[in-house]
């Protein structure tokens, strides 16, 4: 993207991003006013938590003409379809009002609930409980009992992650599958694997109990 566009785009939406008066803070989130390029888009604001490793921008896209919110939690990174729209006073309006609930949603996880996911007994689930808080470099970052929805009905309930070196192991549940399933990261590497393919939690804690470190010893490799 070229300056000339990423000047336009500040000057369509600066006037409109100050009457909205977003808060310059919520419990370790700040605000940070950027108008960053990058590729083909122009990030324009972004709440971060260094403490969470987290960080929920908008942004807009050249590619669709879309204001749009991505979030970042860990090394896990996906857009919230409910905000997309070409209208930046639109999507002003549709997060402000949502603004509040997304930054607790992070600040505080856990905090917002599922119902396909409560009935998996996650918070209550001993073994995930038990989990081992690191492996060599490795630190327990999502726990079963606080997972985190991304998109198309998956949710990240165990993400094992190395920041030093951005690589990890994440465990997803997709509630319409009704299924367990792992990817591994290595920088800009991701690899599926099937180490952990499951379909209850008795199956799943038969594999961890396998292969969890050693999966993750090869990653540290």
């Amino acid at each position: 993207m070229n300056e000339e566009t990423r000047l336009h785009i500040e000057a369509d939406t600066h006037e409109i991003l100050d009457a909205a008066a977003l808060p310059s803070n919520f419990g370790t989130f700040k605000f940070v006013e950027t108008y960053a390029a990058a590729d083909n888009a122009v990030e324009i604001f972004k709440y971060e938590s260094t403490e969470r490793h987290c960080t929920i921008a908008a942004y807009f896209d050249e590619t669709t003409s879309e204001y749009k919110v991505r979030v970042r939690c860990g090394l896990n990174d996906w857009c919230l379809t409910k905000f997309f729209t070409g209208s930046f006073e639109r999507f002003m309006r549709r997060l402000r009002a949502a603004l509040d609930g997304l930054l607790r949603e992070f600040e505080e996880r856990g905090s917002k609930k599922n119902f396909f996911v409560e009935q998996l007994k996650l918070s209550t689930w001993d073994y995930g409980k038990n989990l081992p808080p690191s492996i060599d470099d490795f630190k327990l970052f999502v726990e079963p009992s606080a997972p985190i929805e991304i998109t198309n009905g998956s949710f990240v309930v165990i993400n094992y992650v190395d920041f030093a070196r951005a690589r990890d192991l994440v465990i997803y549940y997709n509630i319409f599958s009704e299924e367990f399933s792992a990817e591994t990261r290595n920088g800009a590497h991701t690899h599926l694997i099937d180490d952990f393919d499951a379909e209850n939690l008795s199956e799943l804690e038969n594999k961890l109990e396998r292969k969890l470190v050693d999966c993750i010893k090869l990653l540290d490799k």
